[in-house]
C-alpha cells in the first residue's frame, strides 16, 4: 500500500479511479477522524474534530468503487 498521508486531492483520487475503469459508487466527506492529526482538533467522543467556530473543512473522505 502506498502513502496515505493525503498527497493527492480528492479530484485526483476520483479521476484515477475512473481512469482505472472503476465505477465510483459514493464519496463521503467526514468532519471527524479517529486520531488527532492536528493539534487544533478537539476530542468528540472517541473521535477528533475542529472546534465550534473554526472552519469546518473535511478531515477525511471515503470512496467506494466497483469494477465495471
Amino acid at each position: 500500500m502506498g502513502d496515505t498521508t493525503g498527497s493527492g486531492d480528492l479530484g485526483d483520487v476520483i479521476s484515477a479511479a475512473a481512469a482505472a475503469g472503476l465505477r465510483v459508487e459514493f464519496v463521503h466527506e467526514h468532519d471527524s477522524i479517529p486520531f488527532q492529526r492536528y493539534g487544533s482538533l478537539i476530542r468528540h467522543g472517541s473521535r477528533f474534530r475542529y472546534p465550534d467556530g473554526a472552519a469546518q473543512l473535511p478531515l477525511m473522505y471515503s470512496l467506494a468503487a466497483t469494477a465495471r
